[in-house]
């Protein structure tokens, strides 16, 4: 037999009959705050026998969530408008792939990247695997101009001479971070 009897003067009660923080928030969703006004707030304390400063505050702390879950939504729409709003220029994407923030991007937003870049064959994909286009891209893209900037930093010597292959292949080692007493040392084993 149960603990607590589902039938009381041949009436079946609901499961959470007697849970009044239940019955205020399902109160409050159907009818507001109305519900809980004068007679209304009085009848409800006596039915379910609490304070009625309990079910005030409660209802009080009900009308807080509600506003805050209203200022939620309309920053959530200001921020997508205004981010659907901004051209493909208008975004710094190295500072979000630096940032590991291409992600939070909006699908559209990233559409405008793979549409500006010539990547259209991208555009059905989900948006995780857009998101890992686009990182690949931006980071191919640096890695080129680090490549460029880094050879023609090095390809010029003082009298005009080009450089040998040997030290083309020092400005690979160097890109690739090791170290030039490591890959000298290795060279030497070799010989």
């Amino acid at each position: 037999m149960s603990v607590s009897p589902t039938i009381l003067n041949g009436i079946e009660r609901e499961v959470d009959d007697f849970q009044p923080r239940k019955r205020i928030k399902q109160l409050f969703q159907s009818e507001g705050e109305a519900a809980f006004k004068g007679e209304k707030l009085q009848e409800f304390c006596n039915k379910y026998i609490i304070d009625m400063n309990i079910v005030k505050r409660y209802v009080e702390h009900l009308q807080t969530l509600e506003l805050n879950k209203d200022k939620r939504k309309t920053k959530r729409n200001e921020n997508t408008c205004a981010e659907i709003m901004k051209n493909y220029k208008d975004l710094n994407w190295i500072s979000h792939y630096e940032n590991n923030s291409l992600a939070e991007l909006k699908v559209k937003t990233l559409d405008k990247y793979l549409e500006e870049n010539d990547m259209i064959a991208y555009l059905s994909l989900k948006k995780k695997d857009k998101v890992v286009a686009v990182s690949h891209h931006i980071a191919f893209g640096q890695l080129k101009r680090s490549l460029a900037v880094s050879s023609s930093d090095t390809m010029v010597i003082s009298d005009g001479e080009s450089e040998s292959e040997a030290d083309e292949e020092d400005v690979i080692i160097n890109i690739a971070g090791i170290d030039d007493s490591s890959s000298a040392s290795s060279e030497g084993e070799d010989g």
